[in-house]
């Protein structure tokens, strides 16, 4: 197995990488629910960092129930590429490109889900514009 982690990438690709990270979303949703994502600093993030990982920083303001993962839910979720942890400070490039990866792909995950909901927020404050205008019209001419 160790002879396996210095030759293979533990995530292959970014697409890989995105599916993880789509999945690692779904389970915060349901376990956070709305607005979990806003706690994440983007600029930091970095899923190899024990101290700028998704998971740490969620930690950090209170969600502690999310030490309680299993290795398997850390791996499918995208929150580790599968290699052990004390590996992730040995300069080993199949490892480090995985958890670029998975870096990579959490940030386009987190810029994907609050511009949706910065487009919903538009399209509510829009919609309420729209519902307003005929009642003030009608009013002022009254």
């Amino acid at each position: 197995m160790t002879s396996l982690l210095f030759k293979e990438d533990p995530v292959k690709n970014l697409d890989e990488a995105l599916v993880r990270a789509r999945l690692g979303k779904a389970y915060l949703d349901r376990k956070l629910g709305a607005d979990w994502d806003h706690k994440i600093d983007i600029d930091r993030l970095n899923i190899k960092s024990p101290i700028n990982c998704v998971l740490s920083q969620l930690i950090r303001r209170g969600h502690l129930s999310l030490l309680f993962l299993n290795s398997r839910e850390l791996v499918e979720c995208g929150f580790s590429c599968g290699a052990i942890d004390l590996f992730c400070w040995i300069p080993i490039l199949a490892i480090n490109r995985s958890f670029r990866r998975l870096t990579q792909a959490w940030k386009l995950i987190l810029r994907e889900q609050r511009s949706q909901a910065d487009a919903d927020v538009t399209k509510r404050q829009t919609g309420d514009v729209e519902r307003a205008t005929p009642s003030a019209a009608v009013s002022q001419a009254v």
